[in-house]
């Protein structure tokens, strides 16, 4: 069973494009590592092994001991699996995954996952308050690999990078942006999702409110030779939005969840 896990692991992270940070070229690691743009209420899915905690992926703690993430990253979660919010381990309680999602199959990867309540406050995100538009700058964040645009993944070291993207396209459920390298009009803190933290938020500071608008599920890397993390990789996110309806139907749903047949606590 827990090689059977390892390998869907690996899977995910390969073709699923499990988004942690990686930054440009010419810029220092500081300037990602020290972003005063990460917010609370980003939550770190981890599960034991030998070597230490290793990244299953990621989520955002809307309230109400909920967490938004990937269909493709809650499908893997295991007893021993915690869920990290700033230093608090808590463990997962519940999931409900998108009914119309399908193991790896693009489409409907989202999820929302249960967790014991918080102990402190966590600054709040928000939902649905904002139509994110082409060209809108977004913020996106997580842990796991990282490395350049121009050598792709190199590392993983489990700390938080923040970086910026700008919107190139919304269509139905996808939210899409591209890695430019500086010569075609990087942002100052531009970045791309690498491996090893799906789920992870994309979201829109606006006047000190923190907008999630999109959760990452995979990398199109036909441009770079199907490798991570290169310039000219495009990230795909699950549009929130499209999915008002569902997670709305659920946020304040004190009941089990009517969770996949395989998920056994």
């Amino acid at each position: 069973m827990k090689i059977l896990r390892v390998i869907l692991i690996i899977f995910a992270i390969t073709s699923l494009s499990a988004q942690s940070i990686v930054i440009r070229h010419d810029k220092s690691d500081e300037e990602y590592l020290n972003s005063t743009d990460a917010i609370e209420a980003h939550v770190t899915f981890t599960t034991s092994t030998k070597d230490g905690d290793f990244v299953v992926g990621s989520g955002t703690y809307v309230g109400n001991s909920w967490v938004l993430t990937a269909a493709h990253v809650a499908n893997f979660f295991e007893e021993n699996d915690v869920a990290q919010i700033k230093s608090e381990r808590l463990k997962i309680l519940d999931i409900l995954l998108h009914e119309n999602w399908k193991d790896r199959q693009y489409g409907f990867d989202i999820a929302m996952v249960k967790i014991e309540m918080p102990s402190g406050d966590i600054a709040p995100v928000t939902l649905f308050a904002l139509e994110p538009e082409k060209d809108d700058v977004i913020t996106i964040a997580g842990r796991g690999d990282t490395g350049t645009g121009m050598d792709g993944i190199t590392s993983r070291d489990l700390k938080m990078r923040v970086a910026q993207n700008k919107i190139e396209e919304i269509k139905g459920q996808w939210l899409s942006f591209s890695f430019s390298a500086p010569e075609d009009g990087a942002l100052e803190n531009e970045g791309i999702g690498g491996g090893g933290d799906s789920g992870s938020p994309a979201y829109i500071i606006d006047k000190g409110t923190i907008h999630l608008v999109a959760l990452s599920s995979w990398q199109d890397t036909e441009a770079t030779n199907w490798k991570e993390g290169f310039y000219g990789a495009i990230d795909y996110y699950t549009y929130l939005n499209h999915y008002r309806d569902w997670i709305e139907s659920h946020l304040d749903d004190n009941k089990p969840c009517a969770k996949h047949q395989n998920f056994m606590f």
